[in-house]
């Protein structure tokens, strides 16, 4: 089952606790509107760290998730402007994940440089590449079908809570049930024993920093829809809590073991308590501070 295992039962545990909580200390908070909003506000952060959680169980933490939804998003803004068809727009988006998840392979599994110092280093070009594309500025949105997979609902489920459902599934499905996943769990596990067992780790390496980034380019795509904007900053001061719910979620920073149900609790914990102490008025540096003290 996907929530059986120990780590998730204590998430469940202290989700269930801290709505409790909430609830006795808010009267909004149990309210149809507030579930919703806190579905709706997990739903991008929790499909970029479906990524990170692939990347993670392959030992390559991935920093530059973010800076690849920017990117992205602004690809998109500008195949719109020059007026391509919505789909192309949205493609071409995707495709921009795919290359630069394809960079961050390279370096990392070709040019063998560590991950955390390859996606250090991409992360800095990507954003650079951002705010050339745009000249540092932001690119306006205006198009029914992104704003409807940005804002809108079907039979009152908004579409970003529907898409995240969708990721979820998908990412679940291939850590589980195929040979992909099984190699992305044995590398993280031990490199050298899936080298001698005739693991071709370049390539799972590859897939799965494209993975990754795929996922940080929906999330774009997503983000840019929600607001109905495309910025370079998209990200900023917001990076690190992707990479925190997938901690929190139980997946190890060695490699080798987690499951994306936990990354989705974490992500749900995390909005929570944002959501939770926003009902309480609690100013947002305080905020900050006990994300950290949740998280440790």
């Amino acid at each position: 089952m996907l929530f059986r295992s120990g780590t998730n039962l204590s998430l469940i545990l202290a989700l269930l606790v801290m709505s409790v909580l909430f609830a006795i200390m808010s009267p909004h908070f149990l309210t149809l509107r507030n579930l919703v909003n806190i579905a709706t506000y997990t739903s991008i952060n929790a499909i970029m760290a479906f990524g990170i959680t692939v990347a993670m169980i392959l030992a390559a933490m991935d920093l530059s998730q973010y800076t690849v939804a920017a990117v992205s998003g602004m690809v998109m803004a500008l195949m719109l402007r020059a007026g391509l068809p919505t789909g192309v727009a949205i493609v071409c988006a995707l495709l921009t994940g795919v290359l630069l998840g394809l960079l961050n392979g390279v370096l990392v599994s070709i040019c063998g440089v560590n991950p955390i110092i390859a996606t250090l280093g991409t992360q800095q070009i990507y954003r650079g590449f951002a705010y050339l594309v745009s000249n540092g500025k932001n690119i306006l949105i205006s198009n029914d079908f992104l704003t409807f997979i940005g804002r809108g609902d079907i039979l009152g489920v908004p579409v970003v809570v529907l898409l995240m459902i969708v990721m979820f599934a998908i990412t679940a499905y291939v850590l589980k049930y195929t040979s992909f996943g099984r190699k992305i769990y044995a590398i993280g596990g031990n490199k050298n024993a899936s080298y001698l067992s005739g693991i071709n780790i370049r390539r799972v390496q590859m897939g799965g920093f494209v993975y990754c980034s795929v996922a940080g380019a929906l999330g774009g795509i997503l983000l840019a829809s929600q607001v109905g904007v495309a910025l370079p900053t998209c990200g900023i001061g917001s990076d690190m809590d992707v990479i925190a719910s997938v901690v929190l979620g139980g997946v190890s920073l060695s490699g080798g073991c987690g499951k994306v149900s936990g990354t989705l609790l974490g992500a749900l914990i995390l909005q929570t308590i944002s959501n939770g102490m926003t009902l309480l008025s609690v100013q947002s540096y305080w905020q900050m501070v006990i994300k950290g003290i949740v998280l440790i």
